[in-house]
């Protein structure tokens, strides 16, 4: 199929697979079951949950703490040194949950049980997590004590 200028769209299915010759095995492919006008996608985005590709999680960590503390300085007044001091890519990042009364990062399961807790860069301990969070439940939709 030609567009008015006479260049051509598209290629013939037979033509393209004689162009293309695919290095990926089949099991590793990605399919579509639906077509896509790629002319009239504005954004791509991606999700972060390794389906359809396999990122540099380093890279993409440090990419996203960088963005983070650069619009806490210009956004959100907060102090300059911020941009120079070091961080902990080991450090847990994804999934967290921040208690605003106790002032903790918690990693918290699907059941909403707490897993580890940190105040700062110090684990809490065992005997700590319990005494504070396992007496009743949790509930982290109150946004007044809880933010995601």
């Amino acid at each position: 199929m030609n567009d008015p200028t006479g260049e051509q769209l598209y290629l013939p299915i037979e033509e393209l697979k004689a162009r293309v010759q695919l290095k990926t095995p089949k099991p590793k492919r990605i399919f579509c079951n639906r077509d896509i006008r790629l002319s009239e996608i504005t954004w791509i985005g991606f999700d972060m949950d390794y389906t359809l590709a396999i990122y540099n999680q380093p890279e993409m960590d440090k990419l996203s703490i960088r963005a983070t503390v650069e619009k806490m300085v210009k956004n959100r007044g907060y102090p300059e040194f911020l941009l120079e001091m070091p961080y902990l890519l080991d450090f847990p990042v994804r999934g967290l949950l921040v208690d605003k009364r106790f002032g903790n990062v918690l990693k918290v399961d699907r059941y909403k049980q707490v897993c580890k807790g940190y105040h700062g860069l110090r684990e809490l301990t065992k005997d700590e997590l319990f005494s504070l969070y396992h007496s009743k439940k949790l509930r982290p939709a109150t946004p007044a004590r809880y933010h995601w």
